[in-house]
């Protein structure tokens, strides 16, 4: 999973039902990883945000994930450079850690992003 795809984000709901309905049968594990790594980041702007913007009204028109004008804005910010590996790196920390919160920690890390507006390249983001 990336935790800058709205994909990822808008069918976690699904996952997540499955991953309560067949756990007791299949072991569930978040494998972070990304399309925007190291110096592949894609720097925000009208370019990235016309790219994403039919994918999220699609996303919100048929799923509950909520993807909001929050997150348009901070796609749009120049000064971001998304990047999926600080937040994968964070969501690996915590699986090794307490491996039995990582879907939820997986989970509200992008719930920040795509709702809130949060940036992952602070601090904050991670504390909060």
């Amino acid at each position: 999973m990336d935790p800058h795809c709205v994909w990822t984000y808008s069918n976690y709901r699904l996952i997540s039902d499955l991953k309560d309905e067949f756990e007791d049968e299949f072991d569930f594990e978040i494998l972070p990883g990304g399309m925007w790594m190291d110096k592949h980041g894609i720097r925000g702007g009208k370019a990235i945000k016309d790219f994403l913007l039919p994918d999220i009204i699609r996303l919100n028109e048929f799923s509950d994930a909520g993807i909001s004008k929050a997150y348009i804005d901070l796609i749009q910010d120049s000064t971001y450079l998304l990047k999926s590996d600080i937040a994968s790196q964070a969501i690996v920390a915590v699986k090794t850690l307490f491996p039995e919160r990582s879907f939820e920690f997986a989970h509200s890390l992008m719930r920040k992003q795509f709702e809130e507006g949060s940036r992952y390249d602070i601090e904050k983001t991670y504390i909060e």
